[in-house]
């Protein structure tokens, strides 16, 4: 672990809007930055948490109130977020690879067609973590989007936790302490190869 600084930031988009983020700086760098996409609550007190947990690895993060890119980086999302960051390989993004934790992969209402019907599309390494118990995410699409992925030869790891539930690895959800362990592991596995 290393000392981190953090703060609430404004940041600027390429058309000029201003939005929210929150950044966390390790004091010793170890790994590549990531780029926090959060769920419906947006830029909520789990994420800046996060942030500053990520940091303490050493790995610069920031997490944005909604969905801005950088090059060179990783995108971490949640549920929306999630799905926005497997949209993300998408290489003209140039993301290094995208976590995705429980984004729904197919066609979802209102969205329309999802990654699993864009994985041809799709290019940078992806880890998408799933709860086993998610009732709005049933474990055919979870394995549809992986053998669309495999069709596509896009590098990933899907990875499902038996009785999780969507949103499992929030804090409130502290009955899902070993899935959330395993989960982070391979977060932190996966920007330390990527």
């Amino acid at each position: 672990m290393t000392g981190t600084r953090a703060a609430a930031i404004r940041l600027t988009s390429s058309d000029g809007t201003s939005f929210a983020a929150y950044e966390a700086h390790p004091d010793e760098v170890r790994g590549p930055g990531v780029v926090i996409l959060p769920d419906l609550r947006g830029l909520h007190e789990f994420y800046k948490q996060l942030a500053v947990r990520l940091a303490e690895q050493g790995h610069p993060a920031v997490a944005i109130d909604y969905y801005g890119r950088t090059a060179t980086v990783v995108a971490l999302g949640f549920c929306m977020g999630g799905r926005n960051a497997f949209f993300a390989s998408d290489p003209r993004y140039g993301f290094a690879g995208v976590i995705g934790f429980y984004g729904a992969p197919g066609i979802a209402g209102p969205y329309g067609p999802g990654p699993t019907q864009h994985a041809a599309e799709l290019g940078a390494p992806i880890l998408g973590l799933f709860g086993g118990a998610d009732e709005g995410i049933p474990a055919e699409a979870v394995a549809e989007f992986g053998q669309a992925l495999t069709a596509a030869r896009v590098e990933h790891e899907i990875v499902t936790y038996p009785g999780a539930p969507h949103g499992f690895f929030d804090a409130a959800h502290a009955e899902h302490a070993a899935a959330c362990e395993d989960a982070w592991k391979r977060v932190l596995a996966f920007l330390a190869s990527h």
